[in-house]
């Protein structure tokens, strides 16, 4: 895939976006509610692909995973995420794709404002499809259980998941 067709997000099948959250707690919510946002206040269309990037705090690792935008838009970020330093922002829906899993920083390569650099997203895109194809630890979560975006058990379910890996990962 070239750079410009990484750009065209009006082209489902060859765009891979980029969103990028401080805290892994944020990362986690995106995953068990099914939603993200955009960088700069721009939305995903239908069928885009996107990496969905965090960060742990304490280790400075970077953990995330692969979605897709479903088409469907809720209010601003600061409803979901209170802590995001955008809280105007729309929120985007999105199906996991992947599970969450640590990235190298050597792939990402220098962030910028929506996370992993556009000529990088294709490898961090296929290294997370190859890391959820290897891994037979981690539950799947059916995606009903992300039907509707608000806090419950499940993310903290899944913040509880996310130590775990943290653990596996440095076996």
């Amino acid at each position: 895939m070239s750079k410009l067709q990484t750009l065209k997000m009006n082209d489902p099948l060859n765009y891979v976006g980029s969103t990028y959250f401080k805290t892994r707690e944020e990362l986690v919510t995106s995953f068990c509610e099914g939603i993200t946002v955009g960088p700069n206040n721009h939305t995903f269309f239908k069928g885009n692909k996107v990496i969905v990037l965090g960060r742990d705090q304490k280790t400075k690792d970077y953990f995330g995973f692969l979605a897709e935008c479903n088409g469907t838009y809720y209010g601003p970020a600061k409803k979901f995420f209170p802590t995001f330093s955008r809280p105007k922002v729309i929120v985007n829906g999105i199906k996991p794709i992947t599970e969450i899993h640590q990235i190298p920083s050597s792939l990402i390569g220098k962030l910028t404002n929506g996370g992993v650099p556009v000529d990088n997203r294709e490898a961090v895109a296929s290294y997370l499809q190859y890391k959820d194809k290897r891994t037979s630890a981690i539950v799947v979560v059916e995606s009903s259980f992300v039907a509707a975006p608000k806090h419950n058990s499940l993310t903290k379910m899944f913040m509880r998941l996310l130590e775990t890996i943290k653990t596996l990962v440095r076996l």
